[in-house]
């Protein structure tokens, strides 16, 4: 469970995409999340302030339609999650003002950039911000928020893809704790492919926790085959580190009494 009162630290992700011509597809961004607990409730505010440093191929994104997506993505953000102790999210603290910003961007964004294709995908997504409940479930579908809120009393958890191992498709994995700890900050997961029953798929994610409990590393590996025999691969990597990561401890009653 996380045990610190205040978390500055930015995170590297990274998703590695093999497909069955031998061709890779990279994506890179940064994530900066600051924490805080609350001593009344026990709870923590996270904020996160959205996708930086996007990468497409090690290369910025040159496609309108991809800048577009990224300006879209980060519509909704900053974000203010409450958190539990067991890092579940309870509720999205800022719900209206980010639904007024995801209003006031998107009608900026038809102005200069309208398409009916666009149109539409704008007003599909809009229904998530019609209420809370209904925004904090579309947020993790996120690959980052999916796995850093991952609670840490899980003992199962599924993971949907969506456009992969195509553009278009859908897929779940059961991840199960694959073996009993060896270290209490680590957790490992194996992961069996529950959709579509015509595929067949396998993977392993891994998480390792600080002390505080905050989040140092996550790597994931899943694959799956289609009916015809073609092999599609997704790595997942989510770190960071010393210098990037900033984190104070819980005060204990002892230390409180030395003050």
């Amino acid at each position: 469970m996380y045990n610190f009162r205040y978390l500055d630290s930015f995170y590297n992700v990274d998703i590695i995409l093999k497909h069955p011509d031998f061709t890779q597809t990279h994506y890179h961004s940064r994530e900066y999340v600051e924490a805080r607990s609350e001593k009344e409730s026990g709870r923590y505010i996270f904020r996160l302030e959205g996708q930086r440093n996007i990468l497409l191929n090690r290369e910025p994104p040159q496609e309108v339609m991809d800048k577009l997506m990224i300006e879209l993505g980060n519509a909704v953000y900053p974000l203010s999650l409450v958190v539990s102790q067991e890092g579940e999210i309870l509720t999205v603290k800022n719900f209206l003002s980010v639904k007024e910003q995801w209003e006031r961007k998107t009608e900026a964004i038809l102005k200069e950039q309208y398409t009916q294709p666009l149109e539409q995908y704008i007003r599909i997504a809009s229904r998530n911000l019609k209420q809370e409940t209904a925004l904090r479930k579309s947020l993790v579908k996120k690959t980052f928020i999916r796995l850093f809120f991952l609670p840490f009393n899980t003992e199962m958890f599924t993971l949907k893809f969506e456009n992969f191992p195509l553009r278009g498709d859908l897929v779940v994995f059961r991840c199960e704790p694959e073996q009993a700890p060896t270290n209490e900050n680590t957790r490992r997961y194996s992961a069996s492919l529950l959709f579509p029953a015509t595929y067949q798929g396998e993977g392993h994610i891994r998480y390792v926790h600080s002390e505080a409990g905050d989040l140092l590393t996550t790597e994931g590996q899943f694959t799956i085959t289609d009916p015809d025999g073609n092999t599609s691969e997704k790595q997942i990597f989510i770190q960071t580190n010393e210098e990037d990561r900033h984190v104070s401890g819980k005060k204990n009653f002892r230390s409180t009494l030395l003050e």
